[in-house]
């Protein structure tokens, strides 16, 4: 084993000087005679196979001079093969981190107010609801308690409401509200029958301006009855057959 490591070394160290003389020797002017030596000593000792051939310095490899490493200076095709790959993924990975494409992609914030020069357009306003009004009137009463009525228009169709002025007594049968034409188109009267001690009243006219509830307050005392009269008129005509009124009696 020592021999064979010993032959080896010998023969590395004859190549070593056959490369200096081959690289001071002019290109192509190398002695024959020493050629004949060098091919002789070759075929005497024959290396062993270098498993190290890959990455060893080769003494007489001619890629020295290529890659401009001067003379004597040579690296094996296989490790400029290597070496050049090397070279192409930390150019690649150079390339990719300053282009961005390992870095995340960050959110770009939308402006709440549009840029300047373009118009505004404001939201359209929605419906608002008609203004509910309730209008209270004092009725006028033959005799009996002082009486009144509330009268909510959810219609917003009724332009004023007043007391009209009963007859003696009473005209109907306390159970319904009649409705005649008033003094004008526009105005209807409505006329209901109650006792002497009754107040309190209330009109409640639905959003069609047509149907209609009256709500009264029973009360115990006197027991004659009388007629109560409002006067309604709406901002357009009405035909009294149109109108529909419930009476409605609430305990107090």
């Amino acid at each position: 084993m020592n021999d064979q490591l010993d032959q080896d070394r010998a023969a590395r160290d004859v190549e070593r000087r056959l490369a200096a003389f081959l690289g001071d020797a002019p290109l192509g002017r190398a002695p024959e005679r020493a050629v004949e030596v060098v091919l002789a000593h070759a075929r005497a000792n024959p290396r062993r196979r270098d498993v190290l051939a890959a990455v060893r310095r080769d003494p007489i490899d001619g890629w020295g001079p290529v890659i401009g490493l001067g003379a004597g200076a040579r690296l094996a095709p296989r490790m400029l093969l290597i070496a050049s790959l090397g070279l192409l993924l930390v150019a690649a990975f150079a390339v990719a981190s300053v282009g961005g494409v390992f870095d995340r992609p960050s959110l770009v914030p939308v402006p709440s107010t549009p840029p300047s020069g373009l118009p505004t357009v404001a939201p359209s306003p929605t419906p608002s609801q008609p203004l509910i009004e309730t209008i209270r009137v004092d009725l006028t009463e033959r005799y009996g308690s002082d009486a009144f009525i509330e009268v909510t228009d959810e219609s917003g169709t009724v332009a004023s409401a007043v007391t009209g002025t009963p007859a003696d007594g009473g005209s109907t049968d306390g159970e319904r509200v009649v409705v005649t034409q008033g003094p004008s188109p526009d105005t209807v009267v409505l006329t209901w029958t109650g006792l002497g001690c009754e107040t309190g009243h209330q009109l409640v006219i639905q959003p069609d301006g047509r149907s209609m509830t009256l709500f009264r307050t029973t009360c115990l005392g006197a027991t004659f009855p009388r007629d109560l009269v409002l006067e309604l008129t709406f901002k357009a005509p009405v035909d009294p057959a149109e109108v529909v009124i419930t009476l409605e009696t609430v305990q107090e």
